[in-house]
């Protein structure tokens, strides 16, 4: 952060109970002395649950500026977190851009961003995913981020993304993106004419949020809540619905009053398939990844060459068992290695040949040289060595 050479620290931080306290919301930046011990440094003052921070040089002044994604308001779900963009003094002070980068301020629930020159000149451009959001493009016009995601999808990407990777897969001189999202071991389907939908309105007058999901089931969108999950939110709704066999035939515009529906706001995800974004002529084409990547929400993606012909291949995890009973763990990851065959598609390789099993929810893969270091969710940090 303050060009001498050592490596400094900037922790974010996030969490949906802390609605009553925000300064428990306050993230931290730590300067390292160059010995490795490290000690506080102050930073503008702004409370967000934050997902992740992304450094790099924005404005092309020589130092590091910083993207700081936010995740959600607390106690709000799922109304619209603020994202910041921080730019460096050249000494590691920090301050709010709100003129450079105003577009990025609402983009949505942030999981994941990254820094890369998308369009070739010279600017790098910052990449934003996130839950119920496009994926994002937002281009760097000689020192402004500009949203131009229309101009590089033919189709809108809304989905559950976690995680976004950028990388030349196809070896033809230009950058592609792959996403992980929430996959496809569920009960829900999304398309471009079907998306999963979630309505969100103060529906009991009691001064909090009520989200409620809803897809489509053989043409017609259905709540994704059973009618205990959603009386336990709504207890009011329960004279709606006296029993189960009303409730199990009740379409969403009919759980829902004209002017519950009218009042909502709502969100969609048409694809919840973790997929290949592959760069044709400046357009970004989505591909769905092999069943394997679909097991599971992906919650971590590498791009590397695991088997040394200098393309990058994918090692991925995730995984999500905090879930209610009646949609079941979806655990179906155990990480997957997948290979480049050179022109940008893959061949997953088996876990007893990969070598690769992981149990648990994987939420974050690093490498340092060739070690892959894996965090795992209450879990130990694994290390695996490519060969």
């Amino acid at each position: 952060m303050d060009d001498d050479g050592d490596l400094d620290l900037y922790v974010v931080t996030g969490g949906y109970e802390f609605w009553d306290n925000e300064e428990l919301l306050r993230d931290y930046l730590y300067e390292n002395d160059g010995s490795g011990r490290f000690t506080p440094r102050s930073l503008p003052a702004f409370f967000s649950s934050g997902s992740c921070v992304r450094p790099g040089d924005f404005d092309r002044d020589g130092d590091i500026d910083l993207f700081v994604g936010g995740r959600l308001q607390s106690g709000r779900y799922p109304t619209t977190p603020e994202s910041y963009l921080l730019l460096n003094d050249g000494h590691g002070n920090f301050a709010i851009d709100s003129v450079f980068a105003v577009d990025i301020k609402r983009v949505g629930m942030v999981t994941d961003a990254r820094w890369s020159d998308v369009n070739n000149d010279g600017w790098i451009d910052l990449v934003i995913v996130g839950e119920w959001m496009p994926v994002s493009i937002f281009i760097n016009e000689s020192g402004k981020l500009s949203n131009k995601t229309e101009e590089f999808f033919g189709e809108r990407t809304h989905g559950l993304w976690n995680c976004v990777a950028v990388g030349d897969i196809d070896n033809d001189g230009d950058l592609d993106l792959i996403a992980g999202n929430h996959g496809l071991n569920t009960q829900m389907r999304a398309s471009q004419e079907q998306p999963v939908a979630l309505h969100f309105a103060d529906y009991d007058d009691n001064g909090s949020i009520d989200p409620l999901m809803s897809y489509f089931v053989q043409g017609r969108s259905y709540p994704y809540p059973s009618r205990d999950e959603l009386t336990e939110q709504l207890p009011s709704f329960k004279k709606r619905f006296t029993n189960y066999r009303s409730y199990s035939a009740a379409a969403i515009d009919q759980v829902l009053t004209d002017s519950e529906l009218e009042m909502s706001q709502l969100l969609k995800a048409y694809c919840l398939e973790s997929a290949v974004f592959e760069n044709r002529d400046g357009m970004f084409v989505r591909r769905e990844l092999p069943i394997q990547f679909q097991m599971s929400p992906l919650f971590s993606l590498l791009l590397v060459d695991i088997n040394g012909d200098e393309v990058p291949d994918i090692l991925c995890g995730g995984n999500l068992s905090g879930t209610r009973a009646r949609s079941g763990k979806i655990t179906g990851n155990y990480g997957v290695v997948a290979l480049n065959n050179g022109s940008g598609t893959f061949q997953v390789i088996k876990n007893g040949e990969s070598g690769l099993c992981i149990r648990g929810d994987t939420r974050r893969m690093v490498t340092d040289g060739n070690l892959v270091h894996i965090a795992v969710n209450n879990g130990k940090v694994l290390s695996y060595r490519m060969r």
